[in-house]
């Protein structure tokens, strides 16, 4: 009995045991198997953070991309110009002192298309920016049609000292000009807005909206003040002056991830007044302060002054920072911007094809951008990558 009662004790243990021994196995096995899933989660996780970190450094623009896309449309345009009229494009520069950076310029371009380069009138000579016309083909004859524009040009800096509004950068005014009267219309204006293609940048652009906002309110400060002062009509050379649409002073501050538009008064004048010119009349811009000294049109305003039949007397490859176009601008000629764009960019790509960063980003919008409807747009957002398009080219093309 003694035997019996041993064997069944020893039997039960042994069974004990291994049921123990089989829970630890299986909470080992458990604790493996969780260990190698939460692993392979992790590292799921963590590739999955880097592919969309990697997706997104390709699908935001960067200063790299957006000097190519910049570079590109300039060898469109000039490559355009060429054939269409059989003459090399021109780009001027200031003064002496920049020949040198141009002169750089033109040989990094001339694999690509030739340019000419040379200096531009001074503004002691003539203070305005023309669009030319059937009857205005070049500076020259610009010169002696707006001389009445050049002396209200005078009578506007004299009235900017009076006013101590202090020295002014990119204070440009447009306006508008027949045989009886001239129509300004007022200083550059700026608008807020979320950009589609690029980061937030908000130190440097919030910096640089602030000096715009600064220097157009002073413009617009001045016109007022100018308007006030021939209330009671005011003419030169018999030719009568007026202020029309002053454009309200700038009041937004600076919101977080904005970037900002700033329309010139050259475009702000062809939004305008595209209906009314005719062979008797002629837009321009007005290059005020000491500190305003640029007598060419910027190259993105260049773009949209050739997109309507109406080329700048003069343009030049220094900044158009934050260029746009009015939400006044007619829709036919913002689709005559955008076409062109379009066209230049096409162009120009065929002889760039293989800039690596500008591929980088695009290619990532091959879906969306069939006809290339996306470059427009892109175009305005490289703009706001503050730089002069001699930097731009520079930095994009190899040495020659």
């Amino acid at each position: 009995m003694r035997t019996v009662f041993k064997f069944y004790r020893s039997t039960t243990l042994l069974l004990i045991f291994m049921f123990l021994m089989s829970c630890d196995k299986e909470s080992i096995e458990s604790e493996t198997n969780y260990s190698k899933e939460n692993t392979t989660i992790k590292k799921d996780a963590e590739s999955e953070k880097a592919g969309l970190t990697k997706d997104k450094l390709h699908k935001v623009m960067t200063k790299e991309a957006a000097d190519a896309l910049s570079t590109i449309i300039v060898v469109g345009y000039a490559k355009d110009v060429l054939s269409s009229t059989g003459k090399n494009a021109i780009f001027q520069y200031e003064s002496p002192k920049d020949f040198a950076v141009h002169q750089k310029v033109q040989k990094k371009l001339k694999k690509y298309v030739t340019v000419d380069i040379n200096q531009s009138i001074p503004k002691t000579t003539f203070p305005l920016i023309v669009a030319k016309n059937n009857r205005i083909s070049n500076t020259e004859i610009a010169m002696l049609t707006g001389s009445t524009e050049t002396k209200l040009a005078k009578q506007l800096d004299l009235r900017l000292k009076k006013m101590n509004l202090g020295p002014l950068y990119g204070a440009y005014i447009g306006g508008y000009s027949d045989a009886s009267k001239i129509e300004l219309v007022g200083a550059s204006d700026l608008e807020l807005y979320t950009p589609r293609y690029r980061g937030a940048d908000d130190e440097n652009v919030k910096n640089a909206y602030n000096s715009a906002k600064e220097y157009s309110n002073k413009v617009i400060d001045l016109l007022t003040e100018y308007q006030s002062s021939i209330s009671g009509g005011i003419s030169i050379g018999g030719v009568k002056i007026s202020v029309k649409d002053i454009n309200p002073k700038v009041t937004s501050n600076f919101s977080t991830g904005k970037m900002f538009k700033s329309f010139h008064g050259m475009i702000v004048a062809m939004s305008k007044y595209a209906s009314s010119i005719d062979k008797n009349s002629f837009l321009f811009e007005i290059a005020c302060s000491s500190n305003t000294t640029k007598i060419s049109s910027c190259f993105p305003c260049a773009t949209f002054m050739a997109s309507q039949k109406n080329s700048a007397t003069s343009v030049h490859l220094g900044r158009g920072d934050n260029w746009n176009i009015p939400s006044s601008c007619s829709p036919s000629m913002l689709s005559a911007w955008q076409s062109n764009i379009i066209k230049w960019y096409e162009i120009g790509l065929k002889s760039l094809n293989k800039n690596s960063d500008w591929n980088a980003f695009i290619s990532n919008y091959s879906g969306e951008n069939r006809g290339n409807k996306l470059i427009p747009q892109m175009f305005l957002e490289a703009l706001t990558f503050e730089d002069s398009f001699t930097k731009r080219i520079i930095n994009t093309l190899p040495d020659a």
